[in-house]
């Protein structure tokens, strides 16, 4: 992401290693970078790989990092995203986006602050494509993610950046580059002619922060997923689509998750402390049996123990 400009006449890769930069001015890829911070301070690293043009602003490059936060500033580019491996969550005051393999997340010009993880053991991998706003008169369309399945042009996008990252034959790259961003471009004008496709992103924003709070307000209720999609309005699999693409997880692990955090915290904080059992389902287990083993996974340790270091 934290590029040199290439010198003319180049048309080619170039290979850049990242490193810890705050305060920056202009970038090859982005008019200002404010700070960029690898993860592991000591043993992480991070590399952009830039596709070079002689006449042109940058147009697309991979990244490839074991994980970074990095805060820029850019007034006049477009950005798609397409996550290969990891996941990558970008924000501002307006918008909080968590894009993964298979999604595209597209960003309109100015300050954002963006984060990415690695995939387990796997470094994070992304194909980036910017396009300059003006010069090319693009339609205006607010940040989003989309799977790149919903669009025939982006999904086409996605794949032709994909084929690119892995060329290095000059004349097949001129080809390809302006043809992959006439594909982001039209996928652009689709949205910005189909309100009702921006309206349904926006939605999915909605019915998951929807979601989200009835969960924390009834996570010691006995309810069932199949309850929750009723009250929403949406199907089951809608709705473990949407916390998997926002947590790595299913809406019943994360509500599992809730519960647990709770009776941790009755574990910890209540004097004198209830009987694990009470805590158990007081949290919503009503399953008893598999309480302490959640917990143990969980905490690395039973609750019987965690209540019994407080007498």
């Amino acid at each position: 992401m934290i590029a040199a400009p290439c010198p003319a006449p180049a048309f080619g890769w170039k290979s850049r290693v990242l490193g810890s930069r705050r305060n920056g001015g202009g970038t090859g890829t982005f008019e200002r970078v404010h700070y960029f911070d690898l993860t592991d301070t000591e043993r992480g690293q991070a590399t952009t790989t830039v596709l070079c043009r002689n006449d042109q602003p940058v147009g697309l490059s991979v990244v490839r990092s074991t994980g970074h936060e990095i805060g820029l500033e850019d007034g006049s580019l477009l950005t798609i995203l397409f996550p290969l491996r990891g996941k990558v969550m970008s924000a501002t005051d307006s918008f909080d986006l968590t894009a993964r393999p298979g999604d595209a997340m597209i960003l309109p010009p100015g300050r954002r602050r963006t984060v990415v993880n690695r995939s387990a053991e796997e470094k994070f991998e992304a194909i980036t494509i910017t396009m300059p706003v003006a010069a090319r008169r693009l339609p205006q369309v607010g940040a989003t993610v989309l799977r790149t399945s919903e669009i025939d042009d982006l999904a086409k996008a996605a794949a032709a950046a994909q084929a690119m990252s892995r060329r290095t034959d000059p004349t097949l790259l001129g080809t390809l580059l302006p043809a992959t961003q006439d594909l982001v471009e039209g996928t652009l004008q689709i949205l910005a002619a189909a309100p009702a496709l921006s309206r349904t992103m926006r939605g999915s924003q909605a019915v998951l922060e929807r979601a989200e709070s009835l969960l924390r307000e009834r996570f010691s209720e006995d309810f069932t997923m199949i309850s929750l999609d009723e009250e929403i309005g949406i199907s089951l699999r809608q709705l473990q689509d949407l916390f998997r693409r926002r947590y790595g997880r299913s809406p019943h692990a994360y509500l599992t998750r809730l519960r647990l955090e709770h009776a941790h915290l009755m574990l910890k904080g209540i004097t004198p402390a209830p009987t694990v059992t009470d805590i158990a389902l007081l949290s919503g287990f009503n399953h008893l049996g598999r309480f302490p083993r959640s917990y143990r996974d969980r905490f690395g340790e039973l609750p019987s123990r965690n209540r019994d270091s407080r007498r």
